[in-house]
């Protein structure tokens, strides 16, 4: 399951990659190599999804579902359809609608017996249940993930332990959610991944701010930003709005406006609405602890708005909640 779980190393070779899938592309069309055409329209996927482009990733994870069936290749199948739901989790596709995706994709697979392809299309079903507030689907899904792992013998997988950890902070379990994090930190770390550790150091971190453990926060966002590309943009952006509340809380009012200002305008630069919401309601906190109520409510209520309309119920009640408090603030004496 390589291409599905693949992501290019910081830096500059996500610009290199797309150069050579293109250039892939007109070889392979010029062959009649469908399987071929089909890998370089995964590679281009790769890339977008590293640049936060969703609607162009959707788009070629299509192109290379069409080659895959042509060339009777099932693998590259089964990597496309993940693929094209990845698109549409980032993107503006709401998250029931996403999960009814999930969930064919997943009957696909299962329907040819390819076992190895289940969890990864679980954890994210699993994840998008629980973003919607069913939890205990979330669970259903888990509890299947893990007997499938186990009996594939497959415990040490980096990217379910994410997810999993992903559903806990969903859940309001920070504590959970770090140790799920740090276990799949702990894989990619020995596997000597830097691209994807990059992005969960700064989600870990994010864990470690929320329980006040400010001083470790910041130490993580630091070799995140050591570890990620330029152009890496959810990377780019998460290490930056955690910082950010970091120097908030340390009093260091105007760097950290201008850090979560940063990561808004990268967020707004990808079309990915929870990587939008979430920098915003970063930079509302930023404004609040800097004692500023008043214009951190235009901020939530543009969040409000990015998860109301991808449907993530869980964050769209936090966002509600935090809004209802700053109308509080405001209108006290």
């Amino acid at each position: 399951h390589s291409d599905l779980k693949t992501k290019t190393e910081p830096e500059g070779s996500a610009e290199e990659a797309h150069a050579n899938a293109e250039r892939a592309l007109a070889v392979f069309a010029e062959l009649g190599d469908e399987a071929g055409l089909s890998h370089a329209w995964r590679t281009l996927v790769i890339t977008f999804n590293m640049w936060g482009r969703a609607g162009d990733m959707e788009r070629a994870a299509r192109r290379a579902l069409e080659h895959a069936r042509r060339a009777g290749d099932e693998r590259g199948e089964a990597d496309s359809r993940g693929w094209i739901c990845a698109a549409l989790q980032n993107g503006w596709t709401p998250l029931p609608t996403v999960t009814v995706e999930r969930e064919q994709a997943l009957e696909w697979v299962r329907a040819r017996g390819m076992l190895f392809s289940e969890p990864f299309a679980l954890g994210a079903v699993m994840e998008m249940h629980a973003a919607t507030g069913d939890f205990a689907a979330a669970r259903v899904a888990e509890t299947r993930l893990r007997a499938i792992t186990d009996e594939l013998g497959l415990r040490q997988l980096p990217f379910i332990d994410w997810e999993v950890g992903h559903v806990a902070v969903l859940a309001g379990d920070v504590t959970k959610a770090e140790e799920r994090f740090r276990a799949a930190y702990d894989q990619f770390a020995r596997r000597g991944d830097r691209s994807w550790l990059s992005t969960l150091t700064a989600e870990l971190a994010d864990v470690l701010y929320a329980q006040g453990r400010h001083d470790e926060a910041w130490a993580l966002t630091r070799e995140s930003e050591e570890k990620a590309a330029s152009d890496d943009a959810v990377s780019q952006i998460v290490w930056r709005r955690v910082r950010a509340k970091v120097l908030a809380r340390r009093g260091e009012l105007d760097e950290a406006e201008a850090l979560a200002g940063e990561a808004v305008a990268l967020a707004e630069a990808t079309d990915c609405p929870e990587w939008r919401a979430d920098a915003h309601m970063d930079l509302a906190e930023v404004l609040l602890l800097a004692g500023r109520p008043e214009d951190a409510i235009g901020h939530v209520q543009e969040a409000l708005g990015l998860y109301e309309r991808k449907g993530n119920v869980v964050f769209a009640g936090r966002a509600r909640k935090r809004l209802n408090e700053l109308g509080t603030l405001t209108r006290t004496p």
